[in-house]
């Protein structure tokens, strides 16, 4: 419940954070070198199966990105760890349904259940890939959406949203990202559905720089001026 406010939250706040961060003096000069940038991250948060039981996740990723402008496209790879338990009420209902209302005999199924059945644990690993919207590219502040598809082995493959914020540096920059997505997994040909959400926190560099000018003007005989990092204001 806690990732679902989370995302939640980003939601409502998102559309207001362009507006929040205005172009001011100081936010002038624009901190996008390049429009390739490298990424690295790692995110936690909560799944749940589609027979109510749940649990935690935790996963991190590689990625590379490519916005010259606003819009961009991001390739990478996740590790996604899934831990999933059973829902404790359900494990109660059974143990009373055996049990036929005797005391020790609860005591005992109950036992019983949480000794045969420890849960369970998968990983797939993703590559993904998907487009990504910048609001406000280059800028110290850049919120941003993306959406996109996960390929993982044996017919596996989830569907996500992004909602995300990057805070740029002079060459490098972090960011901060809900992610909500839907899991198909495909194990002992059966198709397990999942809904799982995370928080996720990285860091990113960006690749190569324009060069400057070193040519001075001859009709004006002004000095070269250092070209400006890439970006759009």
């Amino acid at each position: 419940m806690k990732m679902k406010r989370l995302v939640l939250g980003l939601a409502i706040c998102f559309p207001v954070l362009p507006a929040v961060a205005q172009n001011k003096s100081s936010d002038m000069q624009t901190k996008q070198n390049t429009a390739w940038t490298l990424k690295l991250g790692a995110g936690r948060g909560e799944v749940r199966d589609g027979s109510y039981s749940y649990g935690t996740s935790s996963a991190y990723r590689m990625s590379a990105e490519y916005n010259p402008r606003y819009f961009g496209l991001e390739l990478g790879i996740t590790q996604g760890n899934y831990s999933i338990k059973k829902e404790e009420s359900l494990d109660k209902s059974s143990a009373l349904a055996y049990s036929n209302g005797n005391g020790g005999n609860y005591i005992a199924y109950r036992n019983f259940d949480r000794g045969i059945d420890k849960g369970e644990f998968f990983r797939l690993n993703y590559v993904d890939i998907g487009p990504t919207l910048h609001f406000r590219p280059g800028k110290t502040i850049d919120p941003y959406a993306s959406i996109g598809i996960g390929i993982a082995d044996r017919g596996s493959y989830r569907a996500y949203s992004r909602l995300g914020l990057r805070v740029n540096m002079d060459r490098a920059f972090v960011y901060f990202e809900g992610e909500a997505s839907n899991i198909n997994r495909n194990y002992v040909d059966r198709h397990w559905t999942y809904h799982d959400y995370n928080g996720w926190v990285g860091v990113g560099m960006y690749l190569g720089s324009m060069e400057p000018s070193t040519d001075a003007d001859p009709s004006t005989g002004r000095k070269p001026v250092q070209s400006e990092p890439f970006a759009f204001r």
